[in-house]
């Protein structure tokens, strides 16, 4: 049903290829790690743009459902205006005819800084030095758009890793940002 009101509304399609080893490990990292009280998290694919993605789709019955309504519609107003290659990418986002509200976001394949530091323990000095300053330049942009994270921590970073093996950081989750001026 979920599936119908996207498509209908933003022609948007989940797309989780099960045959798939890399499919299989993305559906199982993102139900995994980002099935919460405020949203649920998805890999779809875009129609008309043809590439995954990310759905990020509010919960309905979750604790204070208005006061996240505006979080969830802020950090797609805010994350959309910054274009930076260290920041994740906004699709599309907004409301369904039924009221569900849903923001399509750029898909990383990789996992959380989080998930990095404790799989790892410790990362080598060049890397974490690399890493801060993806995270620098990705803050800059921000703040160039009077844009202000406020929920920066190693769980809304994304490492992810191109099809040479080189990694990549993506910074997500503009939730509480606040726009200034």
């Amino acid at each position: 049903r979920v599936e119908q009101q996207l498509q209908r509304a933003t022609r948007l399609r989940a797309v989780v290829d099960l045959t798939s080893e890399r499919d299989r490990r993305a559906a199982a990292y993102l139900e995994r790690h980002y099935v919460c009280l405020v949203a649920q998290v998805f890999l779809a694919e875009h129609v008309r743009m043809g590439r995954r993605c990310a759905l990020k789709i509010l919960n309905r019955h979750g604790p204070d459902h208005a006061s996240l309504t505006g979080r969830f519609t802020r950090e797609a107003a805010n994350a959309s205006r910054i274009n930076h290659p260290n920041v994740a990418t906004i699709y599309d986002f907004g409301e369904t005819p039924d009221r569900l509200i849903y923001l399509a976001m750029e898909y990383i394949d990789g996992e959380t800084l989080g998930a990095l530091i404790r799989r790892s323990r410790a990362l080598p000095h060049e890397r974490a030095r690399d890493i801060t300053l993806e995270i620098c330049a990705a803050l800059t942009a921000a703040h160039r758009q009077n844009v202000v994270h406020r929920d920066l921590k190693p769980d809304n970073i994304l490492v992810g890793y191109d099809d040479e093996g080189r990694s990549f950081v993506k910074v997500v989750d503009f939730g509480i940002a606040k726009a200034l001026g």
